[in-house]
């Protein structure tokens, strides 16, 4: 993901503005970083790892840094539609939670986008 996202970066004028670091988030993310992104992360883990996954951004924080979660949350009425904002990636039968215990810490607040 690192060296695909190089050309976009550039193409935008913006990648001497960001730093791009390849790693696990399980063991560590790169400190005191202002803003760490999680696009489609979070929902491909059960609730265990997920809390893993933010606590190992959380440790690596400044007070002042923000973390960036963007995920597909389903409507909760079934007949609509939602094709292609829905990913290979994405699974009906493992739908993110936002009531989930990764959502409800002190301080994390949710923030619906517009489809």
């Amino acid at each position: 993901m690192v060296a695909e996202a190089e050309p976009v970066l550039h193409a935008a004028g913006v990648a001497d503005r960001c730093q791009r670091v390849a790693g696990n988030f399980f063991d560590q993310v790169p400190p005191a970083a202002d803003l760490y992104i999680l696009s489609n992360i979070v929902h491909d883990w059960d609730d265990g790892s997920a809390l893993q996954i933010l606590g190992t951004c959380r440790s690596a924080m400044r007070a002042d840094s923000r973390l960036l979660i963007i995920e597909l949350v389903l409507p909760d009425d079934p007949g609509r539609p939602w094709g292609s904002c829905w990913t290979s990636r994405c699974s009906p039968s493992r739908p993110m939670d936002v009531n989930a215990p990764a959502f409800s810490t002190p301080g994390c607040s949710l923030t619906p986008g517009s489809t």
